[in-house]
């Protein structure tokens, strides 16, 4: 559907060559509108709801913590992936959101609601995306750290697949989707934009 629609596009504008990032943007116009009623569902759940987010059982020795990163920009977008983490069939026991120093005092309102129901809010430096990662591994080097992102709404049994992997193979890092590093005839790390995603079958240390 998506290369008909390119093939149509490239005819319509008299271009022969589309650029990779026009396909990107279509497919995330496509995501936007299909996520659109979910959009509205996890808003009104951060707006209404008051059941507690996090769980008390213990799933294993250790807690479960989920940890992400957001911005001033979108911390907003931030209480809809967060809610939805929330509304899981197997909850953490702590969801944890660091926050550089400077966009601290940017916290919205949304996001304050979600602490009377679990979230911590924590402040660090920023670190760009290891922000997710690195202050987790400091602060709580004993534990299971799930990292998420800021701008996806999560299936809600994403946290039971990832701690039921993980009870069967603690040793394993576990993960909802990968990508291969790719490289150069010349040994080359190649940008982002050009790796592709892996899957379990051809499982090698140049995952990310």
């Amino acid at each position: 559907m998506k290369q008909r629609f390119l093939t149509i596009l490239r005819k319509i504008l008299g271009i022969q060559q589309m650029q990779w990032e026009l396909s990107g943007q279509i497919d995330q116009a496509r995501k936007e509108i299909l996520s659109e009623p979910r959009r509205k569902e996890l808003w009104e759940h951060v707006l209404h709801e008051t059941a507690s987010g996090v769980s008390t059982t213990k799933y294993t020795d250790c807690d479960i913590i989920v940890s992400l990163i957001s911005y001033s920009q979108r911390m907003q977008e931030a209480a809809l992936a967060i809610e939805s983490i929330m509304e899981q069939t197997m909850k953490a026991n702590r969801i944890v959101l660091w926050i550089a120093h400077e966009d601290y005092k940017h916290i919205p309102q949304s996001l304050k609601r979600l602490q009377a129901r679990g979230l911590e809010i924590m402040e660090c430096d920023d670190l760009r995306s290891f922000k997710k990662l690195v202050p987790s591994l400091k602060q709580f080097p004993e534990e299971v750290i799930i990292t998420i992102d800021d701008d996806v709404f999560y299936n809600q049994d994403i946290l039971e697949r990832l701690i039921s992997a993980y009870l069967k193979e603690p040793e394993v890092i576990h993960c909802s989707k990968a990508y291969r590093i790719e490289v150069s005839k010349d040994g080359e790390i190649l940008p982002y934009s050009g790796w592709g995603l892996a899957s379990q079958k051809d499982f090698n240390k140049r995952f990310f």
